[in-house]
């Protein structure tokens, strides 16, 4: 039921963001504004997850995922009407975007602590490996449903079937039987949300290997999520000049690597410590950073007649990123859920997350800009150099922390014990 309802939402949250980032560019021809868009996606993540990860440790995560599916729905129905009566706007999309982001992070650290409290923790790397190819398999289908839907039908289309999925959503969720972990012997108030949020800081400061893994992936979110998120369709549209329905297909060949991702981490995690596999998998994504520029400068593209050699090698290239990445991340969920308490779990989500988000509109804007007044190739480049040196200087702290670990795991359960 958790991976049904997920499957479904998730696919209308696709098509809906695959129809924003077009309707936008197409609307400004603008990398800063389409960046600007997604920023503003963003900001509310970075004030209001606090919140929103003491109260998925305080009241019933079934209720609130349920209600805020159902509020989800509500509101994309809302937009629905206004497209098909007065006319989608700029301004209507960065409403709409700023209410759905306050309503996803409020969502997200319930629905994340759901996973380890219906599963075992042996049984963890698997659920997590499932949910990822249910997700992958998302990914893959919705570039190319939103291709045709918002190419044919408009995106007053994409709206109404988004709102239809978080209601079907919704209604999967009400069937799931998770344990209750609601403080009904405490006076719930300010002082004891103010206490709840500290604890989740404290866990996290006191546990050097995930504190070392959140500022990495705090400038890797400052870096990799501009560069593709921003950075790719202005590539695809403005650079390479793709079509809409090439642009699906680049989305979906990219996601075969989260597909098959599950597989390798299921081995390599046999075979290595879960942080190792997730640093390994940010050097290697550093490194096709750098082959990426390579495959969209002009002295490459200017090569051909037309784009259909660069645009394969880019997908191509999308796709092994995507899945180093993916098990990367398999490797960091798993890590995460085994090592931090499930009462505590919520807050840790929400602390953490707030850290390495705060990162995302500071670099959509900066990459943004940049893509804007240098050429692609350039900016793809700046990304890589960056996040290089980056990689470079954490290895060694990272290095010596795992020295001293007799696994990924002994830091953390030495605090927590």
């Amino acid at each position: 039921m958790l991976l049904l309802g997920q499957f479904v939402s998730q696919i209308g949250t696709i098509m809906q963001n695959f129809a924003f980032s077009l309707y936008v560019l197409k609307t400004t021809g603008s990398g800063k504004a389409f960046a600007s868009v997604l920023a503003v996606q963003i900001i509310p993540q970075i004030f209001i997850a606090p919140f929103s990860g003491v109260l998925a440790d305080w009241f019933d995560r079934k209720k609130i995922i349920v209600l805020l599916d159902m509020l989800s729905g509500a509101l994309i129905g809302g937009l629905y009407l206004i497209s098909i009566t007065v006319g989608l706007q700029l301004i209507h999309i960065y409403i709409a975007v700023a209410l759905l982001t306050i309503i996803s992070t409020l969502f997200y650290p319930a629905i994340g602590s759901m996973m380890p409290a219906v599963m075992k923790k042996e049984e963890l790397m698997d659920a997590n490996a499932l949910n990822s190819v249910a997700m992958s398999s998302v990914n893959i289908l919705g570039p190319i449903l939103a291709g045709f839907v918002f190419g044919f039908y408009g995106i007053e289309t994409v709206l109404l079937l988004n709102s239809i999925s978080f209601i079907c959503s919704a209604i999967s969720e009400m069937f799931i039987n998770a344990p209750k972990l609601e403080k009904k012997n405490e006076m719930l108030g300010i002082k004891q949300f103010k206490e709840d949020f500290i604890e989740g800081i404290v866990f996290l400061k006191d546990n050097y290997i995930l504190l070392l893994i959140t500022i990495t992936a705090f400038m890797m979110n400052f870096i990799f999520n501009p560069l593709f998120s921003v950075g790719l369709t202005y590539i695809s549209k403005i650079t390479l000049g793709i079509s809409d329905i090439q642009y699906g297909m680049l989305e979906s060949i990219a996601m075969v690597g989260a597909i098959l991702a599950p597989i390798f981490a299921s081995i390599i995690s046999k075979r290595l410590k879960l942080s190792n596999i997730f640093m390994y998998g940010i050097f290697v994504c550093v490194l096709l950073l750098g082959f990426m520029s390579l495959d969209i400068m002009p002295a490459f593209t200017d090569l051909f007649n037309n784009n259909i050699v660069p645009f394969t090698i880019l997908a191509l290239t999308c796709a092994l990123f995507t899945l180093v990445l993916t098990i990367s991340n398999l490797a960091l969920m798993t890590l995460q859920q085994k090592i931090v308490p499930l009462d505590i779990l919520g807050r840790y989500y929400a602390v953490s997350g707030a850290i390495t988000m705060g990162a995302v509109p500071l670099g959509q804007m900066m990459f943004g800009t940049l893509f804007d007044k240098l050429p692609s190739y350039v900016v793809v480049l700046i990304g890589f150099s960056i996040s290089l040196i980056f990689i470079l200087v954490i290895a060694k702290p990272f290095i010596k922390v795992e020295e001293r670990s007799e696994s990924s795991e002994f830091e953390v359960i030495n605090a927590e014990i």
